[in-house]
């Protein structure tokens, strides 16, 4: 099942591509954000569909992604239970980002994306990333709501992948940020 569908929740298996112009006007930068929902039965193979998404849509020789896993995930305030969905790093100006991967973006590498990948997901690295021991706050870790791996790469403005998902520059000069989404991206 490949469809668009703007606005697509935490729960489903999708990917957001975003165009960025970068430095020049024939560069872009290419961001790729998979979600795949914590609770989903087959997510070792949503894993291998990753990887055969960037397989498929940049073929060989691929460009140099980078990479990094994060997460949607649920806060409780201590003492009300009220609870949200945050997406990224909760505490502003704290050196922790919500990076499950390590700090900063890896280089993606295709034979060890997996390894890293199922390391970066598991109950424990997870609530070592996420509970805030040394920080003064009311919110809390709860529990995950999907994790999200963040793949970027620069392409020249003509590239392929840019035309397949409709997603070319802006022809009225200035810079915009252009989007796709596609749910179940097998």
């Amino acid at each position: 099942m490949d469809f668009e569908l703007h606005n697509a929740g935490r729960e489903l298996f999708k990917v957001d591509i975003t165009q960025v112009q970068a430095e020049d006007t024939v560069t872009f930068l290419a961001l790729l954000n998979f979600n795949v929902p914590a609770d989903r039965p087959d997510f070792y193979t949503c894993l291998l569909n990753i990887i055969s998404f960037l397989d498929r849509h940049f073929g060989r020789p691929q460009p140099q992604f980078s990479y990094q896993v994060t997460a949607s995930y649920y806060l409780e305030k201590l003492g009300t239970g009220e609870e949200r969905v945050w997406t990224g790093s909760f505490l502003a100006g704290n050196e922790q980002n919500c990076s499950l991967s390590g700090p900063g973006f890896l280089v993606y590498e295709r034979n060890s994306f997996l390894a890293v990948a199922q390391q970066s997901v598991e109950p424990n690295n997870v609530h070592n990333c996420l509970a805030w021991r040394d920080s003064t706050t009311e919110w809390q870790f709860s529990r995950i709501s999907s994790f999200i791996f963040c793949f970027q790469t620069r392409l020249n403005v003509v590239h392929p992948f840019f035309q397949r998902f409709r997603i070319l520059p802006a022809t009225r000069g200035r810079q915009e940020r252009r989007h796709h989404t596609v749910v179940d991206p097998s």
